[in-house]
């Protein structure tokens, strides 16, 4: 198996935390659901439907169940705790949950996901202000116990070159069309409380186009519209390669402190310290062939190793050895770490990009004259 969340290889391998079912009542009590919306009779047969569905299809039937019981709540309570810091702490006080549910709790609503804001505050109230009893993830020196056998690898990518690569994929989501694809979106009624505003580019583009919109409705003159939109699309590029690179160094300290991932240092090509002129970066950004032979060759002789010689790698001289340098290579290129422009370095570039976007067919893009 390649990728996957960490939540999901946790879950695959150890199984998943024990938590109460859904339940309307604990909605209500967590103000996620207002008692008027659980007894609107559209509503309950909404409800029984989802339930009947979830029956019907048996034991699968009850991840469809939980994920359909995510989505129900008010959206407008759920998206005043996520925005009110005021309405959150009322919120707490009322559920009063230990210091360990308060982190639980927290944590989910830094997320911005209504569905898992509702859900974290409903399995607390259940629990009487506990927080639910993470998944038992064993020991490393019990991992040679378990009745099956596996290897856990981790592909580990120079942090400055990894960077790089980020920004560099922000610009071509750009490039192909990511704006544009948002706007559609707008005009079929996506907005902050819809669940992709939460994904990163979605949001920092939302918020330019709406942007966009407001300064066009400002009847501002054409220099200075396209000098603010620049400036404005700047801004949005720029919080969206942060926000990017901010969630790898989160997946990053994950799957650093799994220990159940031996970890692999990939060599990528080499990167000057300042932007050149011209950039070849699809060649910078590819993985050579060489390399990924002996990643696999790598991969198969530890896959074909006795489970307990696998095991002891982990605390292997070479390993150890390893980390260390890993370490000291990554402060030495993050503290010259300065974000470059690629495709969109000059006004031209920008200037073009704005000209197909209030070219384009989408009455949110539309320049008001």
């Amino acid at each position: 198996m390649v990728g996957g969340a960490g939540y999901y290889l946790r879950w695959l391998l150890f199984g998943g935390a024990k938590v109460p079912p859904p339940s309307l009542q604990a909605r209500i009590q967590a103000g996620v659901l207002s008692p008027s919306t659980a007894s609107d009779p559209a509503f309950q047969a909404e409800v029984e439907r989802i339930t009947k569905e979830a029956e019907a299809r048996g034991d699968e039937g009850e991840k469809t169940l939980e994920a359909q019981w995510a989505r129900i709540g008010d959206p407008n309570l759920i998206e005043m705790l996520i925005e009110s810091d005021e309405d959150w702490e009322q919120r707490l006080a009322m559920i009063k949950p230990t210091a360990e549910a308060r982190v639980f709790l927290d944590n989910a609503r830094e997320s911005r996901s209504m569905q898992r804001v509702a859900r974290s505050l409903e399995i607390v109230v259940q629990l009487n202000g506990e927080a639910p009893k993470q998944m038992q993830i064993p020991h490393r020196n019990q991992f040679s116990d378990m009745e099956f056998d596996y290897r856990c690898i981790y592909l580990d990518a120079p942090r400055y070159w990894l960077k790089r690569r980020l920004d560099y994929r922000c610009e071509q989501m750009l490039e192909g069309g990511l704006i544009q694809e948002v706007a559609k979106l707008m005009t079929e009624g996506f907005n902050t409380t819809s669940p992709p505003y939460r994904a990163i580019g979605y949001r920092q583009m939302y918020d330019f186009i709406s942007d966009l919109r407001h300064l066009s409705s400002n009847n501002v003159d054409q220099g200075t519209y396209e000098g603010d939109a620049m400036r404005r699309f700047d801004k949005a590029l720029t919080e969206m390669q942060a926000a990017t690179r901010s969630y790898a160094k989160r997946q990053n300290t994950w799957f650093k402190n799994e220990e159940i991932f031996l970890w692999y240092s990939i060599n990528t090509p080499s990167l000057p310290p300042a932007m050149p002129r011209k950039f070849a970066s699809s060649d910078k950004f590819q993985i050579s062939e060489n390399e990924m032979q002996r990643l696999e060759e790598w991969a198969l002789r530890m896959c074909q190793l006795p489970h307990q010689a696998y095991w002891q790698k982990f605390n292997s001289p070479e390993t150890i050895e390893s980390q260390m340098s890993r370490k000291q290579r990554t402060e030495r290129d993050l503290a010259s770490y300065v974000p470059w422009r690629f495709h969109f370095d000059d006004h031209r570039a920008v200037g073009k990009l704005l000209y197909d976007i209030h070219t384009a067919d989408y009455p949110v893009l539309a320049r008001q004259e």
